[in-house]
């Protein structure tokens, strides 16, 4: 999958193929058609490049469900790019999966950012709006060539840090149902030891006592689990599990016993448009609690810059 992801060439018919490759920097593609690219042809090869973008998604899809180890490494990347769509999360797994942050070349000269002599772009598909003959608005996706921060010549930032105290606070407000702090849990058989979402009642039990990292631990896959069933997803267990894992390698909360050994056997027989629509609802919960966090956690962060902004 490394050597595939380094070069991608579009191909729209067996006997045309688009010199538009990841490692070629004087490849350039027009943004709407000009004179060498009629309409027609145009239209042709920004399908064909959407089609292998899809193709590179499908097989990072299926690649990351053949064992734990793989998935975990995917949800990696998805707690870094959370805000990304579950398709891209594959596309930059695939090819830069240490990425945080993306942009055109141009769009990074936009922001006086330069891109390093030498680095490779990589592909994503980004939405395109679009108007009808009718008049009707519609909408299709692009391939498009990104660079991340990491090949620019922009500084570093560091993220602001938060005590697992204000996450677990944080978390709690991002709850879609109400979290009660108990002496031990209504359901004794619970596999949760520390929180247990209880549907009948709509709330999320905590045992108080605690210490903080265990409770962020319990209490995100309980609200990624109730989460989840508020959306209409039917045995969301593996999905709050894998939530559960992203959010806390996003806000360095320790995971020593995260286990995703059974990923083969939970996606055994599942093509690629099943494998996506189980993806899809675990980057949904991350993007969600995330945002919601981010909200919860921002006073605090314009507090310690003295009112600037948070991100």
């Amino acid at each position: 999958m490394n050597e595939q992801s380094k070069t991608l060439a579009f191909q729209s018919t067996e006997s045309e193929v688009f010199d538009f490759q990841l490692h070629d920097e004087n490849a350039e593609i027009p943004q709407t058609p000009t004179k060498q690219f009629s309409a027609e042809r145009y239209a042709a090869k920004k399908n064909a490049e959407r089609q292998s973008a899809y193709e590179m998604a499908e097989r990072a899809a299926q690649a990351i469900v053949k064992n734990g180890g793989y998935f975990k490494n995917y949800l990696n990347t998805l707690s870094r790019v959370e805000r990304y769509s579950a398709t891209n999360t594959l596309l930059i797994y695939a090819q830069s999966p240490n990425a945080t942050r993306m942009r055109t070349r141009e769009k990074w000269a936009e922001e006086n950012i330069a891109v390093k002599p030498n680095e490779r772009e990589f592909v994503i598909v980004e939405r395109v709006d679009y108007q009808r003959k009718d008049g009707t608005m519609g909408f299709n996706y692009n391939a498009k060539l990104v660079f991340d921060i990491s090949q620019t010549n922009a500084k570093p930032q560091e993220p602001p840090k938060h005590s697992t105290y204000d996450l677990c606070s944080a978390l709690m407000k991002s709850s879609p149902v109400k979290v009660v702090a108990v002496e031990e849990l209504s359901d004794a058989n619970a596999g949760n030891t520390c929180a247990h979402y209880n549907p009948e009642q709509g709330v999320i039990e905590v045992t108080r006592g605690m210490d903080a990292e265990s409770i962020f631990r319990c209490l995100s896959h309980e609200v990624a689990l109730a989460r989840l069933e508020q959306a209409g997803i039917e045995n969301g267990v593996l999905a709050a599990y894998a939530a559960s894992y992203t959010l806390c390698q996003k806000y360095g909360v320790d995971t020593p016993n995260y286990d995703f050994s059974q990923v083969p056997e939970y996606f055994a027989n599942k093509d690629s448009k099943e494998l996506r629509s189980e993806l899809a609802p675990i980057r949904d919960t991350v993007a969600e609690l995330a945002t919601s966090m981010y909200k919860a956690l921002e006073p605090q962060d314009k507090g310690a810059r003295g009112g600037g902004e948070a991100r």
